[in-house]
Order: C-alpha cells, then sequence, then structure tokens
C-alpha cells in the first residue's frame, strides 16, 4: 500500500516536473497554438470521407465512389505526376512524335 502511494506520488511529481509530458500542456506562445491549429485543422479535412457520382465508361449509371480528401489528393498528385511523366517522353523530330523502337 505504501509503495503504491510513493509510486504514484513519484508519477505526479515528474509529471509536473516534465510539462511536455503532460497531455494537457499548453504552448509556449500564441503563434504556436495557432501554428498548432491550422495543422489540426489541415488533417481533420484530409481525413473527411467524401462521396462522389462517377459515370461508369460505356453505360448510363453512374457509380457512388467514397474516399478521404487525403486520398484523393494523393491520388490527382500521383495522376499529374504520371501525365507530366509522359509527356516528358514524347521525342522531338520524329514524324509521329515518338521515338523510333529500339
Amino acid at each position: 500500500m505504501m509503495i503504491s502511494l510513493l509510486s504514484a506520488a513519484a508519477m505526479a511529481l515528474t509529471l509536473q516536473a516534465q510539462p511536455e509530458l503532460q497531455t494537457d500542456a499548453q504552448p509556449a506562445t500564441p503563434q504556436a497554438a495557432a501554428e498548432a491549429e491550422v495543422a489540426q485543422t489541415r488533417a481533420d479535412r484530409r481525413n473527411e470521407r467524401v462521396c462522389e457520382r462517377r459515370p461508369v465508361t460505356g453505360s448510363g449509371i453512374s457509380r457512388r465512389v467514397c474516399s478521404t480528401r487525403g486520398e484523393m489528393e494523393d491520388r490527382a498528385e500521383a495522376d499529374r505526376q504520371r501525365l507530366e511523366s509522359m509527356q516528358g517522353a514524347v521525342t522531338e523530330g520524329q514524324p509521329n512524335g515518338f521515338a523510333p523502337p529500339q
């Protein structure tokens, strides 16, 4: 009983001595608080689930597709990079714009 009481007191003193370990510790400056809030807002926005209707090729029926905003942003960035790499593959000087087969 006495040991558990002493260990609880030691833990409380440790948390008081090290404010960065406290879960309810406040940021040091108002600017840091604002930056933390902006980062949290961005994280919340990236994790927001969004559904949209996309047409199915060759059909009159559309399909509902759901994903997070972060996944959509990552997919759009990957598509953009893939398109840029394909555009960079075109060779000038060839009549059809492509490199001859090797």
